[in-house]
């Protein structure tokens, strides 16, 4: 009983090796409390919220329903879990996977400012069949919702592209 419970909890990133984004879980999602990413607010719900940022349906959850400020409020914890599946929509660019590890960075990097970037991601959203916004448009992106430009910078290395190929 013990084996199969272990297994039952297993996923693909159960032995994944690579770069993983602080405040991740083994389900692909980053963690959000009141303190940013990576922290929780104790004894709020739970929110999952999956998204791609090439998703039109997505930012318009996103721009109706946005979970910041019942974060900030410590009303919910919102568990993102940053997907990849329009990449096909992206004339080959995989703007979705640029943008899911852009996201997991800043998320890493500068925990306070993720979801002002992820706000502002869909706020300059591109359309599916489009190339997507370049790795600049990004970084500038980032820079505007608070990002240091030295944080930034590090956007376009692509350090979470295989954890969002995984997750």
């Amino acid at each position: 009983v013990v084996v199969i419970a272990q297994q039952a909890n297993r996923t693909l990133l159960s032995d994944f090796e690579g770069a993983t984004p602080a405040g991740s879980d083994l389900h692909g999602g980053i963690t959000f409390g009141a303190d940013g990413a990576g922290s929780s607010n104790e004894g709020a719900p739970e929110l999952d919220i999956y998204l791609d940022f090439m998703c039109p349906h997505c930012g318009t959850f996103e721009q109706v329903n946005g979970a910041a400020q019942a974060v900030a409020d410590g009303e919910v914890t919102a568990i993102y879990h940053p997907l990849n599946f329009l990449d096909r929509f992206s004339q080959g660019t995989q703007y979705s996977t640029r943008a899911a590890a852009a996201f997991a960075y800043v998320s890493t990097e500068a925990p306070d400012k993720a979801l002002d970037f992820l706000a502002a991601m869909f706020a300059q959203q591109p359309a599916e069949n489009s190339t997507g916004l370049t790795d600049e448009q990004i970084t500038q992106i980032a820079v505007d919702a608070g990002v240091s430009q030295e944080v930034a910078d590090g956007i376009s290395d692509g350090t979470y592209t295989d954890w969002v190929g995984v997750a």
